[in-house]
């Protein structure tokens, strides 16, 4: 029942119950009524929020929400019968009709029926409207229509009519043509009801949990990671084929030529997929037609929400990404067939290859004043951009669209943690751009299942080694290559729709009334192509470069493609990763903490003597004061403060920034969209975690929780006593897992092993001296966190509120 009907209904019942009704037989009436209300409310409070998750802030506010409709209404149809009731002037009082002992007083019968028709009308219309909107029948059966309906049509209409006909001069109000309106109009969107209610169940489908959505809606809201159990047996065993020995060989970043032993390991499945139609032919038995179509959206450009295909039938296979492989794999097959090898069916238009020449002193990052007119290189030497928000003014933002620039794009390279597939795959067409999708599943037989899927889209699918201690491949990287530039992306963000600012779309338009629940932050620079397919030399990679290359070759993905590109406007940046795995010798100074240290020497920021660090994190591991002192070492660089000489105040200047357990449930999708944001309860109490240092993360953007993993570094050098700052972006949250686990060394101990269970990746930028110099600041000082302003905007409030006895956002 909607919620303003069902209040409006209870107040009645209350306000009749207890403030009218003076007859016995009346008061046990209402009263019956009003306990079966309350089951009603009771089931509305407690399953409310889960039917209110298009709109949290109403969901997890319902019970207060219910209470200030209820007492309106109460005072609305308590002031009506007082109006009626009034001794001293009653409304249309009748010979004959008697209440509280006085005979010609007022008529309570007539005040009842119009009290009640006009609320029943507003639950009749209402309840139709409910139905049409959500689209299924939770909640809702023939049956407890019809008790509604009986119960309304017998205690109002029948009983009604019954009156007039046994009394007419005291009931010739149920005959006037209001009377007549309003009792049509309730039972035709009561009869419309049941109309609707039979189409509906038609059309909806069962969802996890047990609950109901309309097929529409449940399509919409499908993400990557549901597997069916009925895949095609067949068709795994001929894309394995193919598939042999693909993860010993490396994955190329640059070919443009189609997989051949794919495509034929695919047309022999399809080939016998045609041998068994035709035996069930012979054998009467009619085989299910599939659904020819591709399953994924069209590209963005021509489609819309509203326009979407319907679902395929139940029969037709499909799997981890919710596609119709079969019909897909006859339509790429015959698109190969159309095509040859992998070209663009209509060239895109080139941009024009002329670009603003660069000023003289650059500076170290692109801002919104110092980029010139639109050119293929936007992002020359690079910018830091806050992810897009619906629903909040657009500053130093960007949409995964502008990311992408689909229109130009000819190969992508993709690597997240959560790969969302259909989201995706609105924003560039699988048919038309090559990609390559890093993985992050460690067992066999999944990583087998997500090559097959991949594969029927035309994707190639990739996971990185994955042995022994090895956990997750956390690392968010794009590379996207275009024929006049390639563009490096490193963000916080996983590849799907809540994590850039968006948020479900309605069904129906298409359009995202929610208001963004996540932000991230992303970095992004555009390289230009050499001249005539040069290829560069590795030893004359930048740092960046050098460490960009270091971590494909890790995940396998060692083709040189990446030398096709001019890196030498990179040498203001590193490229900072994490390498799961034990790393000694030359390897352990190149990742984890310990390539922190070596990226700080590289650009000149090493040799800290005192520093304050302010971390955003978007989960945080089993923090102990041993682990932050190698992050503190480690950020410092500076090898006259080893491990065993680090202050014994050093917490002192280091805060970690982290969600309150009420921010994220006053948050625009409240604790739903708590879920990547993690701190284990066990950690948390633990006497070891250092709850000092934690500060409250309030974004900027009211509502929205942070996805960011941001490390802010100030302080000075130890010999020219120079103040200095940089910033790391990038996946790597505060955990042992992300940044390497190393033993507490002895005095005078030189650490020789880091163990990584994650890949990560990030980037290392310093702010430039000329901005430092504009502070003005003294010898020994440090820059304030005002010196990040303009290389990027501070997503949270600072300085940030310690937590005050408020709880993290914990999970179990």
């Amino acid at each position: 029942m909607s919620l303003f009907a069902l209040t409006f209904n209870f107040g009645w019942e209350i306000v009749i119950e207890i403030y009218v009704a003076d007859a016995l037989p009346e008061q046990i009436v209402y009263g019956t009524w009003m306990a079966l209300d309350l089951g009603l409310v009771y089931t509305m409070l407690k399953h409310g929020e889960g039917e209110w998750k298009h709109a949290p802030a109403v969901g997890r506010n319902l019970g207060k929400i219910f209470t200030v409709c209820l007492l309106w209404c109460c005072w609305m149809v308590w002031a009506f019968c007082d109006w009626w009731l009034d001794e001293s002037n009653p409304v249309n009082s009748k010979p004959g009709k008697v209440y509280k002992g006085i005979e010609g007083q007022s008529d309570t019968t007539e005040m009842a029926y119009w009290s009640a028709l006009v609320i029943q009308v507003v639950l009749s219309v209402m309840l139709l409207a409910q139905l049409i909107v959500r689209g299924h029948s939770g909640g809702a059966s023939y049956s407890i229509w019809a008790a509604r309906f009986n119960g309304s049509l017998w205690g109002l209409n029948a009983y009604t009519g019954y009156c007039y006909y046994a009394w007419p001069e005291a009931h010739e109000c149920f005959v006037s043509p209001v009377s007549i309106c309003l009792m049509v109009s309730w039972v035709m969107a009561d009869l419309a009801y049941v109309i609707v209610l039979r189409q509906v169940k038609r059309a909806e489908v069962e969802v996890p949990g047990g609950g109901k959505a309309s097929r529409a809606h449940q399509k919409a809201s499908n993400r990557l990671g549901m597997a069916s159990s009925d895949d095609d047996e067949d068709l795994q065993r001929a894309l394995a084929m193919s598939m042999e020995g693909s993860q010993e060989q490396p994955v190329s970043l640059d070919s443009d030529d189609e997989d051949d032993d794919l495509r034929q390991a695919i047309a022999l499945s399809l080939k016998e997929t045609h041998v068994a139609n035709d035996e069930d032919r012979m054998s009467n038995k009619k085989p299910p037609i599939p659904h020819v179509e591709c399953a994924f959206p069209s590209p963005p450009a021509t489609q819309n929400a509203a326009q979407s295909q319907p679902a395929a039938s139940s029969t037709t296979t499909s799997g981890i990404f919710g596609l119709d492989r079969k019909a897909m794999e006859a339509e790429r097959l015959a698109r190969i067939a159309r095509l040859g090898k992998r070209k663009r069916s209509t060239s895109p238009e080139r941009p024009s290859k002329s670009a603003t020449k660069p000023n003289s002193q650059p500076a170290a990052l692109e801002t919104e004043s110092s980029r010139a007119a639109p050119s293929p290189l936007q992002y020359p030497r690079g910018a830091i951009k806050r992810t897009w928000a619906v629903k909040h003014p657009r500053q130093n933002d960007i949409k995964i669209e502008e990311v992408l620039q689909a229109s130009t794009l000819k190969l992508a390279v993709l690597s997240a943690y959560d790969l969302d597939a259909h989201w995706l795959f609105t924003k560039f067409d699988p048919k038309v751009v090559k990609q390559v999708w890093i993985g992050s599943h460690k067992d066999k037989a999944t990583q087998d299942q997500w090559r097959a899927e991949a594969a029927s889209c035309g994707i190639k699918m990739h996971f990185p080694p994955m042995d022994g201690q090895i956990q997750i491949s956390h690392g968010k990287l794009m590379l996207l290559i275009h024929d006049t530039h390639m563009r490096i992306v490193v963000s916080t963000a996983n590849t799907q729709r809540e994590d850039w600012g968006e948020t479900d779309p309605d069904p129906r338009s298409g359009a995202m009334y929610q208001a963004a629940c996540l932000e991230n932050s992303v970095f992004l620079i555009d390289l230009p192509r050499r001249p005539n397919g040069e290829l560069g030399k590795r030893e004359d990679l930048t740092f960046f470069g050098q460490g960009l290359l270091q971590y494909l070759e890790a995940l396998k993905l060692s083709d040189y493609g990446i030398l096709k590109f001019d890196f030498s406007n990179t040498k203001h940046i590193a490229f900072v990763h994490s390498i799961a795995g034990v790393h000694t010798g030359k390897s352990r100074e190149v990742t984890g903490l310990p390539g922190l240290s070596t990226a700080l020497r590289a650009l000149n920021l090493d040799e800290a003597n005192q520093l304050e660090l302010d971390y955003a994190s978007a989960s945080l591991g089993a923090l102990k004061e041993g682990f932050l002192k190698h992050v503190y070492t480690a950020a410092c660089s500076n090898p006259d403060l080893p491990y065993d000489k680090v202050p014994s105040d050093f917490l002192d200047r280091l805060r970690i920034y982290f969600p309150t357990h009420e921010t994220v449930i006053n948050s625009s999708g409240s604790k739903d969209c708590g879920g990547t944001i993690t701190l284990n309860r066990a950690y948390y109490n633990a006497a070891t975690f250092p709850k000092k240092i934690l500060r409250q993360y309030n974004s900027i953007r009211e509502g929205v929780l942070s996805h960011n993993k941001l490390l802010f570094a100030r302080g000075h050098r130890t010999k020219e006593q120079t103040p200095f700052a940089w910033a790391y972006v990038g996946s790597a949250n505060l955990s042992e897992s992300a940044w390497g686990l190393q033993k507490t060394p002895k005095k005078g101990e030189k650490l020789e092993k880091v163990t990584l269970r994650n890949y990560e990746c990030g980037v290392l930028i310093g702010v430039p001296t000329e901005s430092i110099d504009k502070l003005e600041l003294g010898t020994g000082a440090i820059p304030p966190m005002d010196v990040f302003q303009g290389a990027l905007t501070l997503p949270f409030e600072y300085p940030g509120k310690t937590f005050e006895g408020k709880q993290p956002w914990l999970c179990e």
